[in-house]
This record gives structure tokens, C-alpha cells and sequence, in this order.
């Protein structure tokens, strides 16, 4: 019996480590999948399309510290819906060339009083991809379930 509870205990523990760890990264998915994402998702009768705001700021700041990479993800309905179900980004996924870079979104709260639009951050991004267009994949969760949603000629900006 007492094989069986150490058992138990360890299991647990795996299984709460391998959660953890499945946090801590973006869920990996092929570039051809990503790639294939749809540009418009339909859920519960209502379009949903991905707009992004992609920069890097490059402004003096006292003290230098914070963030220097931003990504706005919004999802809003097509014909200015309210959402009545449960949305979330939790993974982003940048590409350029056949190149991928892969972030999580952050907890940070962004101030969004329009009923139809749901917008989250995300912090980290590839270095070097300044004045570019990228193909933008997010991974959605509605209700649960989850969606890739693409935007493709995202620009990313720089704020000097």
C-alpha cells in the first residue's frame, strides 16, 4: 500500500510539473499548420478577425529597464457583435521567411471598454525584425476550445 500512495504522490507531481512546464512556453505547432490558419474564424454565428499593433520601442527611458518589444492582439466580431462567450489568446506566433517566433501572452490588463473587441499584450519578440511584415498566428481559446487565427502584412513598427 504504502508502493502504491509514494506512486500515486509521484504521479502527481509529474503531472503537475509537465502543467507548470506547459505554461512556461508556447505550444509548438508546424509552420505549416500555422500557415494554414484561417484569416476568419466563425464561432457561435460571429466572425471574429485578428488585428495586430507590432512595435519596438527604441525611445530614450529613465530608468532603461521595461519592455522593449510590444504586440497589441485584438479580435473583434465583423459586424461589431458583443461577444457572449469566453475568449483568450494565451500564444502568439511571428513569422518572416519560413522563420518562427514563438511568445506567450502576458496578464497584463489593457483599458477595453468596447463590448466587441477582446485585446491582450505580448512582451516578447524577435530581435532584428524591425520595419518588417510578419504573418501573425494566435492561439485563441473560446470557451475552451482551441483556434488558430492569422493576420498576414502585419507591420512591425519602431518608436524612436
Amino acid at each position: 500500500m504504502k508502493k502504491l500512495t509514494i506512486s500515486l504522490y509521484l504521479t502527481i507531481f509529474i503531472v503537475a510539473l509537465a502543467c507548470e512546464e506547459g505554461e512556461k512556453y508556447p505550444p509548438e505547432f508546424s509552420l505549416s499548420a500555422l500557415l494554414a490558419a484561417p484569416d476568419t474564424l466563425v464561432y457561435k454565428n460571429k466572425r471574429l478577425v485578428l488585428n495586430t499593433d507590432i512595435w519596438y520601442d527604441k525611445m530614450p527611458t529613465i530608468p532603461e529597464t521595461g519592455p522593449r518589444f510590444g504586440t497589441l492582439f485584438t479580435i473583434i466580431t465583423s459586424d461589431s457583435s458583443y461577444f457572449d462567450f469566453n475568449i483568450d489568446i494565451k500564444a502568439y506566433y511571428l513569422i518572416r521567411n519560413g522563420e518562427v517566433f514563438a511568445g506567450l501572452t502576458t496578464d497584463e490588463s489593457y483599458p477595453n471598454e468596447t463590448p466587441y473587441k477582446f485585446e491582450k499584450i505580448g512582451r516578447a519578440g524577435p530581435k532584428g525584425w524591425e520595419n518588417e511584415s510578419v504573418t501573425v498566428v494566435v492561439l485563441l481559446f473560446l470557451e475552451g476550445n482551441r483556434f488558430l487565427l492569422k493576420a498576414e502584412n502585419q507591420f512591425i513598427g519602431v518608436a524612436y
